[in-house]
């Protein structure tokens, strides 16, 4: 396994540990409906940490998976926020 290879698992296992952690700790009911929803957000956020070897390749891995963190706990909606609001300010302006 390369390098980068590692380092997209090690992102990927993040979100989902942190997406399947946050339905835990919350009081909704558990189904595995929610638990393989939670994590597949969970990991599509935090891989989306991977895109910051684009501009800085040789960043540390433990700057990628801090990131990845960041982004599994945030979660999705996060993200919707952050893409709506950039869209926003392109057509307005």
């Amino acid at each position: 396994m390369t390098n980068e290879d590692s380092l997209l698992v090690k992102i990927g296992l993040v979100g989902f540990m942190l997406g399947v952690a946050k339905l835990l700790a919350g009081d909704e009911a558990i189904t595995w409906r929610k638990v393989l929803g939670r994590a597949l957000l969970g990991t599509g956020s935090s891989l989306i940490a991977g895109l910051i070897m684009i501009p800085h390749p040789n960043a540390p891995q433990l700057v990628v998976v801090g990131a990845a963190a960041l982004l599994g706990i945030l979660g999705h909606s996060l993200i919707e926020w952050v893409v709506i609001t950039y869209i926003d300010k392109k057509q307005k302006g």
